[in-house]
């Protein structure tokens, strides 16, 4: 992409890739552990600068829920919705490669099954997401590169709305929902955009 050019002023780069298991639990529900899932991914950023970028990120997995206590949950999936800004600094690793080491801040919005014995219906949960990411790029034509990501969604603070669940599990209607890492592998192509000089 910058062979023979001068660098972007933008670069889009949409990508699909797959999900790694992990978990997602509201506070008093049976731990919810989840699967290898589907992702889509997709960021638009803007140099500021040889050394730093910055700009909005899109993310949407749906992971199958693999285990919550002694609950059923064939066919119960988890929904995750993230949005926000993404923060990167390139680092050049050969002329036609780059990588890129940075990290995402945004809104997370989750959807998950819930199924017993007598009732079913879903948890909706919004939180915060500061997850880690590291890409690598490869220039393949004049502002073309493949670009490989693997990074993390987080939700270090949020929020459960368990609906009329509550009145079947501990803790009520309304819980705390945090979870540790989401991490995913993408693979997309690199759109780069304008030139900063």
């Amino acid at each position: 992409m910058y062979s023979g050019d001068a660098p972007p002023r933008v670069t889009i780069s949409p990508r699909v890739g797959l999900g790694f298991p992990g978990s997602a639990t509201p506070h008093k529900v049976s731990k919810t552990k989840v699967g290898v899932g589907f992702v889509l991914h997709a960021d638009a950023m803007i140099a500021l600068g040889d050394h730093f970028e910055m700009g909005p990120y899109l993310h949407y997995s749906l992971r199958g829920i693999k285990e919550r206590g002694t609950a059923p949950t064939d066919g119960l999936r988890m929904h995750l919705f993230s949005i926000g800004a993404a923060l990167k600094v390139p680092i050049r690793t050969s002329a036609r490669s780059r990588l890129r080491l940075g990290a995402m801040l945004g809104y997370n919005y989750t959807k998950q099954g819930f199924e017993n014995d007598t009732f079913s219906g879903d948890i909706v949960a919004n939180g915060f997401n500061v997850g880690p990411s590291v890409e690598w790029s490869h220039d393949v034509a004049r502002r073309l590169a493949i670009n490989v990501q693997v990074a993390m969604i987080t939700q270090v603070v949020g929020r459960a709305n368990l609906g009329a669940i509550g009145a079947v599990v501990e803790g009520g209607e309304k819980q705390r929902m945090a979870f540790p890492p989401l991490a995913f592998l993408a693979l997309g192509l690199d759109f780069g955009l304008g030139s900063r000089r």
